[in-house]
C-alpha cells in the first residue's frame, strides 16, 4: 500500500497533514538512498493506520505510549517530527504531546550515532586499503606484508553485510574485487580466500 498522506492528530484535533514527499524532504542534508530506506521502514509501522486511499491517520495520543522498542515506529515518529519542524507545524502539537515525542526522537538519534560510528570505521578501512593497494607495486614490502597490514584492522564480514545496498554496490564491492585480484599474487592463500568471503556477502546482497 502506498502512503500518500499522514494526518497527525492529538487531543482530538488534527495538528498536521503531511504528504509522503514532505516527510522524505524533512532531512535535506541526508542522502536520498538513506531517506528512501528509512521511509520504507517507517511505512511498515504507518501502514497499520492507513486506509485504502493511501491516507494514514496517526493518533499521537494513543501511539506515544513510551514504548521505543519498535524500530519502525521510532523511525516513523522521527521522520514525521523532522518534517513538522521543517514546515513549521510542530508548534501545533500540544505541550504534553511534544514531551511524549522526546523518547522516540532520542532513541532514533542514538541509533543514528551508532550507525555513523560504524560507517566511519568501514569508510576509514576503505581509504586505507585503497591507499595501500595503489602503492603495492612501488612498495619495498612484499605483497603478503602489504596484505597483512590491510587485514590487520579489517572490520568483520557482518559489518559490511549490514551496510545498505547502495554502499555495498558503489563503494565496498569494487574495493574487495580489487583486493581479491591483488591477493592472487600473495604466497599465503589466506588473503584471497578471506577476500572471497567479503565478496560473497557483498555480491549476494547486491544481486538481491
Amino acid at each position: 500500500m502506498e502512503i500518500r498522506t499522514v494526518e497527525i492528530s492529538a487531543e482530538n484535533k488534527m495538528t498536521a497533514a503531511l504528504r509522503a514527499a514532505d516527510i522524505k524532504q524533512g532531512m535535506p542534508q541526508v542522502d536520498a538512498c538513506f531517506i528512501e530506506r528509512d521511509w520504507k521502514v517507517a511505512c511498515e509501522y504507518l501502514e497499520r493506520f492507513t486506509s485504502p486511499d493511501g491516507v494514514c491517520h496517526l493518533n499521537f495520543d494513543t501511539e506515544l505510549d513510551g514504548n521505543t522498542l519498535d524500530y519502525a515506529k521510532n523511525v516513523a515518529v522521527f521522520m514525521i517530527m523532522n518534517a513538522m519542524m521543517q514546515n513549521g507545524t510542530v508548534h501545533m502539537l500540544p505541550m504534553k504531546t511534544a514531551m511524549r515525542v522526546t523518547p522516540y526522537v532520542q532513541s532514533r538519534i542514538a541509533a543514528l550515532q551508532i550507525n555513523m560510528a560504524k560507517y566511519s570505521r568501514l569508510n576509514s578501512f576503505m581509504l586505507r586499503a585503497l591507499h595501500l593497494l595503489k602503492g603495492i607495486d612501488q612498495s619495498d614490502e612484499s605483497v603478503d606484508d602489504v596484505f597483512a597490514e590491510i587485514f590487520s584492522d579489517i572490520p568483520s564480514v557482518q559489518s559490511f553485510a549490514a551496510a545498505v545496498t547502495p554502499d555495498r554496490a558503489e563503494q565496498y564491492l569494487p574495493v574487495f574485487e580489487m583486493l581479491h585480484e591483488k591477493a592472487q599474487a600473495c604466497a599465503d592463500p589466506y588473503y584471497a580466500k578471506a577476500a572471497e568471503e567479503y565478496l560473497e556477502v557483498l555480491g549476494r546482497e547486491n544481486e538481491a
